[in-house]
């Protein structure tokens, strides 16, 4: 099993932070007046600088979040078109993101929303909230969980006197006429409030071969109880009958679909809840399922063409049913974050190993694979403490909030061994990242 190699030298952390001070310092000095030029002391007519006339003061608060909510109310005290969100504990984005000038830039931890931020949002009620870098920098949920914050501020439907509801979406398979040639899945909407919309995709994978579906819509009214969600796909929208009851009408644009096979085809879900469109039903706490028919047919050719082919119209050979179920739950209903697990995961770095524990089911997958097939999985990332935890014998140091991320910037990394001879430095960081580390067995 080789090992990714790490770069012969590193230049010591405190002599970088000297050497940042002292460029910040030269970037800072004035820019040398020329001769003659207005406010040069040399030229008559310049007006002196009076010592004592400037302003002092700070802008800050308790923490790094809140500091960037203070500057954010400072320099848009009447609210923001946009409003940016950077990862609160790798900076990179952040620094990156100060050349914008349309909205603040507000610091997160990757999946969480402050409540402080939340409230930012809801004060600024921007048109848009945008997250700075991928997912592992902010989490699609705190991205969604920030938009609604904002629009309880923007007016958007809601006016946020009505409760938000978390929903998550789940999907399968049922009632198979054979073998399905393709799988599901789908992504949580997340958060959603009383008279708003919120959007989620319901993805297909093919599995053997090329195959074509005849167009699933995803439209429906779902009840549970007397809770009711509406929800539309492609060519679909609501509206009331007379009697105030939901209907929803699709277009006759009929739309083939192809579905390779490795490949993931997204169809976009739509979430209506209470409004004039789709009446006056609340969404309730409880389970709401759709169930969107669909029919296959593996040997069509050119199915986006005007022209269907026969064998693209009979759909022979297969059909199935797509059962998306949404769970909704209220901000105090039972839904309850998933326990860290307590398996010790050993890490192999080019120079020495260390160990870590309290990893989620999804890490803990990806670690098992890794394991089986010796290979490097994704890099760990986690908190460093000083001693060993009771986990990482051997070394004076310890990660707690360990996740397996795919990019991290380079600073926090380093073999085993080179935190245990730079563990000051670690410590003062925050995080240990080994680029090169590969999991090479689990104690459960």
């Amino acid at each position: 099993m080789s090992l990714p190699s790490r770069p012969a030298a590193r230049v010591p952390l405190p002599l970088l932070a000297v050497l940042s001070a002292v460029l910040l310092a030269v970037l800072a000095l004035p820019a040398l007046a020329q001769d003659g030029a207005p406010g040069d002391p040399s030229d008559p007519g310049g007006e002196p600088v009076t010592p004592g006339s400037v302003v002092t003061g700070r802008l800050a608060g308790d923490s790094r979040i809140e500091t960037a909510v203070a500057i954010s109310q400072r320099a848009f005290p009447d609210g923001a078109a946009t409003a940016y969100l950077a990862n609160a504990d790798v900076t990179v984005d952040a620094v990156a993101g100060g050349s914008l000038t349309d909205g603040p830039v507000l610091l997160v931890p990757a999946c969480d929303l402050p409540q402080v931020v939340a409230d930012e949002l809801a004060r600024l009620a921007p048109g848009e909230v945008l997250a700075l870098g991928g997912t592992v920098a902010v989490c699609d949920d705190v991205l969604a969980a920030a938009g609604a914050a904002a629009a309880t501020g923007g007016g958007d439907p809601g006016d946020g006197d009505q409760p938000d509801h978390l929903i998550s979406a789940t999907a399968e398979l049922v009632d198979a006429s054979g073998d399905v040639p393709f799988t599901v899945s789908a992504t949580d909407p997340g958060i959603a409030y009383e008279g708003g919309t919120s959007t989620h995709l319901v993805q297909a994978t093919g599995t053997d071969g090329t195959i074509v579906l005849d167009d699933p819509r995803f439209s429906g009214v779902l009840r549970d109880g007397d809770g009711q969600l509406v929800v539309t796909g492609r060519g679909c929208g609501p509206s009331t009958e007379p009697d105030g009851e939901p209907t929803i009408a699709c277009t006759d644009d009929f739309a083939y679909v192809e579905v390779e096979e490795g490949e993931t085809t997204d169809f976009e879900v739509t979430l209506h809840t209470a409004d004039e469109s789709v009446g006056d039903a609340p969404l309730l706490d409880g389970t709401y399922t759709l169930d969107q028919p669909v029919r296959w047919e593996a040997d069509a050719t050119d199915p986006t063409s005007g022209d269907p082919t026969a064998e693209a119209s009979a759909f022979d050979d297969g059909s199935a049913t797509i059962r998306v179920t949404y769970t909704v739950t209220s901000p105090d209903g039972p839904d309850v974050p998933e326990e860290p697990g307590t398996e010790v995961v050993e890490w192999a770095t080019p120079d020495g190993t260390f160990r870590t524990t309290g990893h989620h089911d999804v890490d803990l997958a990806r670690i098992e694979e890794g394991i089986a097939a010796g290979e490097h999985i994704g890099i760990p990332n986690g908190v460093i403490h000083r001693g060993d935890g009771g986990v990482n014998v051997g070394h004076d140091w310890h990660l707690t909030d360990v996740e397996i991320v795919d990019v991290t910037i380079e600073v926090c990394d380093g073999t085993a061994a080179y935190v245990d001879a730079h563990l000051e430095d670690f410590l003062e960081i925050g995080r240990y990242c080994p680029w090169g580390a590969i999991p090479i067995a689990i104690e459960r």
